[in-house]
């Protein structure tokens, strides 16, 4: 059978499972990307898949723990340049920028899968969704935000504005959006010259 060789290696088909149904969550959605589907891209049973994952939620679910679990460990590592006050804003905020500018188009199709099929999951699937997207992003990403109006970079929120890890999250957006000469582009440039145009306009509109 396709998936008896396979399934002995564990580890190897559960990273190879979450690459390919994240593909294929991007591409059809969740409702549309069935286990079978998944299964036959990576070459191997239904029954194999099942092993590792008994329902295509907990897939969805690990598809989404695997990015952002690369998403907050890059925040961690970017969080120190928000510490001191005497440090470069511009850095810093091109940094935090480029933690989600260097994955190219994929990080801006993974927050609208995540917000657009939520809906489709359980009650308990979405509450998990909702509270490993806030550890993962939200919070690291609101640390750092918040850390910089501390030291002055940006200003206190006024009253009617929205929380500022969604500025940041709108501006990125942007960066993804047709009519951007470098639509997503995770060529090393471009993604420099995105983040710092980025860091720009975090500044010049907060501060």
């Amino acid at each position: 059978k396709p998936g008896r060789a396979r399934c002995e290696d564990g580890a190897s088909l559960r990273a190879e499972a979450i690459a390919a149904a994240a593909r294929l969550f991007l591409q059809w959605g969740y409702a549309w990307a069935s286990t079978a589907m998944i299964a036959e891209e990576l070459g191997v049973t239904k029954a194999a898949l099942y092993y590792h994952f008994p329902d295509k939620e907990s897939l969805f679910l690990a598809v989404f723990d695997d990015y952002l679990s690369g998403v907050s460990a890059e925040l961690e590592a970017v969080s120190p340049l928000f510490d001191d006050p005497a440090g470069n804003p511009q850095a810093a905020f091109k940094a935090l920028a480029r933690v989600f500018l260097a994955r190219g188009p994929d990080s801006a199709a993974m927050q609208r899968l995540c917000f657009q099929e939520s809906p489709r999951l359980s009650e308990e699937g979405r509450k998990i969704l909702a509270e490993r997207y806030h550890l993962g992003l939200v919070d690291p990403l609101a640390s750092c935000l918040e850390k910089a109006r501390e030291a002055g970079w940006v200003r206190p929120q006024e009253p009617g504005e929205p929380p500022r890890v969604w500025t940041f999250m709108g501006l990125l957006s942007a960066f993804f959006a047709p009519g951007h000469p470098e639509r997503g582009s995770s060529e090393p440039g471009a993604v420099e010259r995105s983040a710092e145009a980025l860091a720009r306009l975090l500044l010049s509109g907060l501060g």
